[in-house]
């Protein structure tokens, strides 16, 4: 008997633990494709006082947290559970989210089992139908000593299905044009046999009308089968649209193209995204029941008229084209759509002009497009004389020497139009000195030549000022040689350079200016 009683104690005992246990639970959710749905999590705690906890949210694909207005996620802790506690949510990336909830005073949640969270699940219009499993992991509670407990994961299921909706494509219309929008139902399993809504239109979008002053507004041709649609303005820039049939048809089909209407925006609508609102939906299957559907919404993207210029450009023969760009003179670029443009010259194309060409690219506005100039203009060419020296009764050079600096593409002088021509003063019997060594004379398409002249030096057969060392030139030698003689006090009149009678430091300036200069 105590061995029978001992079992029925532990048997007890066990479902108190699996009855009672800690651990949050979700009612299983069926949400629509493109709608949303509030979902309460709640906890079962038949014990202890809680005072802050923390889990994470993984949902399935194409199910996500829903956000406000101002982007913020719809979760929120039950407002009779709460004392002063705080709730965070974080997005983990993968479709996992963080929930956590705290107390600065470590108060305890009111009460222990029952509502604790709720949140706003979104279905994206794409989310595939099915069953989908959700969970919750990592759950971690802390009561107010402190003291912390790990919860087990728990899953629910997320039944995606595809809801009853009205909807349209996003359609771009310009300034003053008519554009005709389709509205589509999605409708899997109903046979509708009327329907009202109303078109909630932005400002400067109104319903076009015909020659004859009626809205054009019809039903699609293959769903009718005698049904009539009517349109009224109801003001506000709103329109009630009503179909129905008097013999209580009901709408070929289910899915698919239901109104078309047109839309028109006046000339001086405003460029940008604008939504357009279906609201009020009523539809009547051929029961005479009646369904309301959610309110939806399509974008309208109005498109002004934009003048775009390619700007104009200069650079020199031989080097890249520069970065292409443009400037707006009339009107504005919607979202983020750019030009394109080209020109057909290269780093080898001659001095010249060449269209800058411009075309629409990713720009959806209507457009003026104006060309822009390149202009390729001379490139610098410098022609430098080589400078000689000699010494008096030497024989001149035959040939004064030549460099060239700045050709492009691998050009050498081969492409000069006229050669040029060098000339110095000096001849045979010329007394010592320097003379200029002149470059002149040269011409090319793609260059714009400047010259620099060299210098002929005819040096004396007697030593002269600055030649210390009588080596017959004057270099870095005599420099060294110059300034110990300074340093020494010892007058010579080699040493002195500037003929002040004098050998002193300003000779020592004047002579490296000479071996600087190449004199």
């Amino acid at each position: 008997m105590k061995t029978i009683r001992f079992l029925f104690v532990l048997v007890l005992f066990s479902l108190a633990n699996s009855t009672f246990a800690d651990n949050l639970s979700v009612e299983p959710i069926a949400i629509g494709a493109g709608e949303t749905k509030e979902v309460t999590i709640a906890l079962n705690n038949p014990g202890k006082q809680y005072a802050a906890f923390q889990f994470d949210l993984v949902l399935p694909a194409g199910v996500s947290l829903a956000t406000d207005a101002k982007g913020q996620y719809t979760v929120s802790l039950d407002s009779k559970r709460a004392v002063d506690h705080t709730l965070n949510v974080k997005a983990l990336g993968n479709n996992s989210y963080r929930i956590l909830a705290f107390s600065m005073t470590s108060a305890a949640f009111t009460g222990n089992s029952g509502a604790m969270v709720h949140m706003t699940l979104q279905a994206a219009a794409s989310a595939s139908v099915g069953e989908k499993t959700a969970s919750i992991k990592g759950q971690t509670f802390t009561e107010a000593s402190e003291n912390q407990v790990k919860l087990s994961d728990v899953s629910f299921t997320v039944n995606v299905f595809l809801a009853d909706r009205l909807s349209a494509k996003t359609v771009s219309m310009i300034t003053g044009e008519s554009k005709e929008v389709t509205i589509a139902l999605t409708n899997p399993g109903k046979q509708y046999a009327a329907f009202q809504f109303d078109v909630v239109l932005p400002e400067g979008i109104t319903l076009a009308k015909d020659a004859k002053g009626q809205y054009v507004a019809s039903l699609v041709a293959n769903r009718a089968a005698d049904h009539t649609l009517n349109v009224k303005d109801r003001g506000g820039n709103t329109y009630r649209i009503l179909a129905f049939s008097m013999t209580n048809a009901a709408f070929t089909g289910k899915s698919g193209a239901l109104v078309r209407l047109t839309l028109q925006a006046a000339a001086n609508t405003l460029a940008g995204e604008k939504t357009v609102n279906i609201t009020g939906q009523t539809f009547t299957d051929a029961l005479e029941n009646q369904v309301k559907l959610n309110d939806a919404s399509f974008v309208v993207d109005v498109l002004s008229f934009v003048a775009i210029k390619a700007e104009d450009k200069t650079r020199a023969y031989g080097e890249d084209n520069p970065a292409w760009t443009y400037a707006i003179t009339a009107g504005a670029i919607s979202g983020n759509g750019v030009p394109t443009m080209s020109c057909k010259a290269t780093p080898k194309s001659p001095v010249g002009k060449y269209d800058i060409t411009i075309e629409k690219g990713t720009v959806e506005n209507p457009c003026e497009l104006t060309k822009g100039t390149l202009t390729v203009t001379k490139a610098p060419l410098t022609i430098t004389a080589k400078s000689y020296s000699i010494k008096q009764g030497e024989p001149l050079p035959t040939t004064y020497e030549i460099t060239y600096s700045g050709f492009k593409n691998g050009e050498t002088k081969s492409v000069l139009t006229k050669q040029p021509k060098v000339t110095c003063s000096a001849t045979a019997s010329s007394e010592p000195g320097r003379y200029d060594i002149i470059v002149s004379g040269a011409t090319a398409n793609n260059y714009e030549i400047t010259y620099v002249k060299g210098t002929l030096r005819i040096r004396s057969l007697v030593a002269e000022p600055g030649d210390l060392n009588g080596d017959g030139e004057v270099d870095v030698t005599d420099v060294v040689e110059l300034i110990d003689m300074v340093l020494a006090g010892i007058y010579d009149p080699a040493g002195d350079i500037n003929g002040d009678g004098e050998v002193d430091v300003t000779d020592v300036v004047e002579l490296i200016d000479m071996v600087l200069s190449g004199e």
